[in-house]
């Protein structure tokens, strides 16, 4: 009997998730602190949890929309720009609600999480190693 079975490497080596981050700027919170810095803050907060990031982004809007937190027109940038970046995680500057969150996984189709669920992601990585 011949063995016609597809013999596959599967590679063991660790590879960091490829984020991308994303920041909404606000009249509101412009003025607590520059969307910039908070994004130089997030990309660290990344790299403390071994992801690499692969690309930023941020949106000027008067307020967040309830239903994606991003622009509908923006998000369809960043969509577009999944394709060349090959990025597996978005990554919010802020706190995204439920809905938002499951719109924005159906929409980039990968992996979105927000600043709090980073640091908590962290934060169980610092009590897993001791």
């Amino acid at each position: 009997m011949e063995n016609n079975i597809k013999k596959e490497i599967i590679s063991t080596k660790f590879q960091p998730e490829r984020a991308f981050l994303i920041t909404v700027a606000t009249k509101e919170s412009v003025q607590i602190v520059s969307a910039e810095a908070s994004q130089t803050e997030l990309a660290q907060l990344v790299k403390s949890a071994g992801g690499e990031v692969v690309g930023k982004a941020i949106q000027r809007l008067d307020n967040p929309t309830k239903a994606l937190y991003l622009g509908k027109g923006k998000l369809d940038e960043l969509v577009e720009l999944k394709n060349e970046l090959h990025f597996d995680t978005v990554v919010f500057d802020d706190e995204l609600t439920p809905v938002q969150q499951r719109n924005l996984e159906e929409a980039f189709q990968v992996k979105v999480i927000d600043r709090v669920a980073l640091i908590l992601d962290i934060f169980c990585q610092t009590c897993n190693d001791t």
